[in-house]
């Protein structure tokens, strides 16, 4: 079995008992619709960037294929029924890297991508509180930069689809503002990068081009406010 088959399995058994609690129809009609934003840590793994990094500019400390990257979310969502609803969500998964150079700057490695999903949600109301557990389907657009002395300057483009699995807990303030607490695991299926002139990111002695598919486990804070 597969690193990312493993931690899929742990996450899905980690969240699935809760599939079987009862929801709490008592407060049925109250929360159907809500706006939220945050900020999250997230462990991705990229084996295709790290790869490039390595095996072309060979740093004296190789690049670990887990590394911690910042996520950034915006969402809207609305209840279509009594135990389920919809989420349209956008995220911004942001990371860079620096690799020493014994003459002249670091190189600098960065990687942006755009993320907007929909997200159907199993939605669990208590006095106080919401639980919600869900998987979705988006589009990916990754972007990726390289940057050293004047002579390297380049940005790639790759683009692909994403699925995610996610669990939620949502803690009542007041009436309309709750704070939010969310893991999520994530997997992209991504384009090879290019440039503009549609020259492809070559990984050395692998002779193949690099993508952003990428694996990851994700980490967020967040406030959810319920009209």
């Amino acid at each position: 079995m597969s690193r990312e088959a493993v931690y899929v399995f742990a996450f899905v058994t980690m969240t699935a008992s809760t599939m079987f609690a009862q929801p709490d129809t008592s407060e049925a009609g109250r929360r159907l619709a809500g706006i939220s934003a945050g900020i999250g840590v997230t462990m991705v793994l990229a084996h295709d960037i790290v790869d490039y990094v390595n095996f072309r500019y060979a740093p004296a400390s190789k690049l670990d294929d887990f590394s911690s990257a910042a996520e950034f979310y915006g969402a809207g969502e609305a209840q279509v029924s009594e135990a389920w609803g919809i989420r349209i969500e956008y995220a911004y998964l942001l990371k860079s890297y620096s690799v020493p150079q014994p003459q002249g700057p670091d190189f600098i490695f960065s990687y942006g991508v755009h993320m907007p999903m929909a997200v159907a949600q199993r939605i669990f109301r208590g006095e106080g509180y919401d639980f919600k557990f869900g998987g979705g389907l988006g589009y990916a657009v990754a972007q990726f930069s390289e940057e050293g002395s004047f002579y390297l300057n380049d940005q790639y483009t790759s683009r692909g689809v994403g699925l995610k699995l996610t669990t939620e807990a949502d803690t009542e303030f007041d009436e309309h503002l709750f704070g939010q607490i969310a893991l999520d695991a994530r997997k992209t299926f991504m384009t090879p990068f290019r440039r503009s002139d549609g020259t492809e990111m070559m990984i050395p002695v692998r002779n193949r081009p690099a993508t952003m598919n990428f694996f990851s486990l994700g980490l967020k804070f967040g406030l959810m406010y319920y009209f």
